[in-house]
């Protein structure tokens, strides 16, 4: 049965854990530091906190049980008991983080996460942070995507990436040689408004979140 959980304070992305729990990131009162939190909501539809203290958390995402949030200008990874580490802090990224907004992880454990910069699409970038910590920028502010947003794996170093600030929908192809990373584009649709979240379902079929 279809059932409405309320009370939720700005609630911007969710995760669904394989025991039918939903992880919800609220971001709470916009840029207002410290009352962002992530929501457990139960099967039963009761929901409590599992961690609070955050800024302005979107994009949530897991990996081996622990869960990766991206906060304005940092990544946080949570535990299911709610204990918080940053992964990456703000002087870790090539370029000064604006805007991180979604999360997503490969099977190796990399977590790849989206900086949806500025309006005018300074800062723009999307990011790979490897399980040691490393930090690398796949893609900058010149790369033809104004402002990235959702990203979803589409393959072995492959994501699509849908485009905040054009309605576009990316697929961006990397691979790394000579410890350097080269990167490649290509546009795959067009049209959408503010193009936001998005997922495939177990029959592959894409689902796209149009936030305008």
């Amino acid at each position: 049965p279809l059932s409405t959980v309320t009370d939720l304070k700005m609630p911007e992305s969710s995760i669904a854990h394989p025991d039918g729990r939903i992880f919800v990131t609220e971001i709470g009162e916009r840029n207002k530091g410290g009352d962002g939190k992530v929501t457990v909501i139960n099967t039963d539809g009761s929901k409590s906190t599992l961690a609070e203290g955050l800024n302005d958390p979107k994009g949530i995402d897991m990996f081996n049980n622990q869960l990766y949030v991206a906060d304005v200008d940092q990544v946080v990874r949570i535990d299911l008991n709610g204990n918080k580490t940053v992964i990456a802090k703000p002087s870790d990224f090539q370029s000064k983080p604006a805007f991180l907004n979604d999360i997503e992880i490969d099977g190796m454990g990399n977590v790849y996460v989206s900086d949806s910069g500025e309006d005018s699409g300074k800062h723009a970038a999307i990011y790979k942070i490897t399980p040691q910590g490393k930090v690398i920028q796949l893609i900058g502010d010149n790369s033809g995507i104004k402002r990235p947003n959702g990203l979803l794996l589409d393959g072995v170093n492959a994501l699509l990436v849908a485009d905040f600030g054009t309605g576009k929908l990316f697929r961006l192809d990397f691979s790394e040689q000579d410890g350097k990373f080269k990167s490649n584009l290509t546009l795959l649709n067009q049209g959408f408004g503010s193009v936001d979240g998005l997922v495939r379902d177990p029959n592959s079929v894409l689902y796209v979140s149009d936030w305008a």
